[in-house]
Formats: structure tokens, C-alpha cells, sequence
């Protein structure tokens, strides 16, 4: 997609051509098996279809990233995305296409910092990982990952780089 108007061009399943209507200037994130496809444009609006359905949107929602690497598929069923210090989770129900959003993780919360940013997500292996910046002087950077059965561990990073400064 891209321009004025957005155009799908590589789907195996689409036949025809055709426009997507408020889906533009924006890029897709496919889920792991091409099942369904994720839009943010603006950066302000979310826009969900199913890739052999494109002409039916399956959600329509309102938020903010809070960064370029701040979204990815858990699996074809569950989208992430961070928007300041909380974690949203998009969750797909195969059997009727019914979708339910609202935040998942609240890092601000669980980390007692009210500050705490959230600045890239990244999903492997069933694993979540999450880059924060604290945004508090002397309080340090870290990485939070969420394994399967969501638990959460939080990984001091300043100290550590701390040593690398001159690289």
C-alpha cells in the first residue's frame, strides 16, 4: 500500500484488483501464516482483514504506537502492539471472525513507573520481548520478556551496556 490510494497486489487468493478504503500511506504486517493482516495508518488507526476476505474489514480501532518496531503478530491469531508503557493484544476467534482488543500488560503498573516506554516488541519462538526505556535519571533501560504462560520477567540493561559505551 502506499500513495492516495492503497492497492493489494500479492495475495494469492485475491482475483481482482481493488482499492482499500481509509487503509493508506500505511505498511501491512502479515501474520506468521498469511491468515490475516494488520494496517496502522497515521499512526493513529488499526485496520484488521482476513486475507481472502480484504473487502470486509474485521476491525477497526484507535491508537497510537509507541514506535516504528512496536507491533508484531504473536501467532495468526494474536496481534501486539505497544502504546506508551502498556502492551495491546488484537485477539482473532477463527470460529466467527469476533475480535477482541483492549490493553494486555501494563508495564507501567507492574514496574511502578508511571514514565516507563515501551519502544519495540518482538515475538520468537512463543516468547514476547519488549524494549523499555524508564525515562527516570538513574533508573535503567530494560528488556521484558513474557513467555507462554505469560509470565513476566524484567531484565536490567543499563549496567550491562554500560561497559560498551565506546562501541
Amino acid at each position: 500500500t502506499g500513495g492516495n490510494k492503497s492497492r493489494v497486489l500479492s495475495f494469492p487468493e485475491q482475483t481482482v484488483q481493488m482499492e482499500m478504503k481509509g487503509v493508506k500511506n500505511c505498511s501491512p504486517y502479515l501474520s506468521p501464516s498469511c491468515t490475516h493482516v494488520m494496517f496502522f495508518n497515521d499512526p493513529s488507526y488499526m485496520y484488521l482483514y482476513r486475507t481472502d476476505q480484504l473487502e470486509r474489514c474485521l476491525y477497526r480501532g484507535k491508537f497510537k504506537p509507541s514506535g516504528s518496531n512496536a507491533a508484531c503478530w504473536r501467532d495468526d491469531a494474536c496481534f501486539l502492539f505497544a502504546s506508551e508503557g502498556a502492551l495491546y493484544r488484537v485477539v482473532i476467534h477463527e470460529n466467527d471472525d469476533a475480535v477482541e482488543a483492549g490493553v494486555w500488560i501494563d508495564l507501567r503498573e507492574i514496574m511502578g513507573n508511571p514514565d516507563a516506554q515501551i519502544t519495540s516488541v518482538d515475538c520468537d519462538r512463543g516468547k514476547v520481548l519488549l524494549f523499555v526505556r524508564r525515562w527516570i535519571p538513574g533508573s535503567e533501560n530494560c528488556v521484558v520478556e513474557i513467555d507462554e504462560t505469560d509470565a513476566v520477567r524484567i531484565r536490567e540493561l543499563g549496567k550491562a551496556l554500560s561497559d560498551y559505551d565506546d562501541v
